[in-house]
């Protein structure tokens, strides 16, 4: 019953145990790589297949959740590249047993607004260069630690 789901999970896995054969062979030929952050796109398997091989420093990927059905699919994973972890999404489409496309999103956190403390819990520390401290273990006094989202444009939601 996995179909899609677990060509997105095998996506994952085999991009992070660099098995470049396993990792191109679950894409389409014509498979489209986008990042709207940046406003970058790829087209073909080959060349995408070069930007992860050539992508510089030592990045591992975790995956924790990943949902598919017959035509798209997403998955939300942890990243790690030279001491920071976060979190990002690849979004896919599928067709014939293939990824035809994939839209990768990598959040930076950030600081919320003031005025939300009395109604959110905060579960990482602040990062040390937001407050001027390092970073405590568990959570930091108060309810406003770090690592919350904001639902709204990421302009909106930056402290200035």
């Amino acid at each position: 019953m996995g179909g899609n789901r677990e060509l997105a999970e095998r996506f994952i896995v085999s991009l992070e145990a660099r098995d470049w054969d396993a990792w191109a062979g679950l894409l389409h030929p014509a498979v489209v790589y986008e990042i709207p952050q940046s406003r970058e796109r790829i087209r073909g398997r080959d060349r995408y297949l070069r930007f992860n091989q050539e992508y510089p420093g030592d990045w591992h990927l975790r995956p924790k959740v990943t949902i598919a059905d017959e035509r798209h699919g997403v998955a939300w994973f942890e990243w790690l590249l030279d001491g920071r972890t976060d979190d990002a999404m690849a979004f896919f489409e599928f067709a014939d047993g293939l990824i035809t496309r994939v839209t990768d999103f990598w959040p930076e956190p950030y600081e919320p607004p003031p005025g939300r403390e009395h109604l959110v819990e905060r579960w990482l520390p602040a990062p040390a260069a937001a407050t001027g401290a390092a970073p405590s273990a568990g959570f930091p006094a108060g309810a406003n630690g770090s690592g919350a989202r904001c639902p709204l444009r990421s302009s909106d939601c930056r402290t200035r």
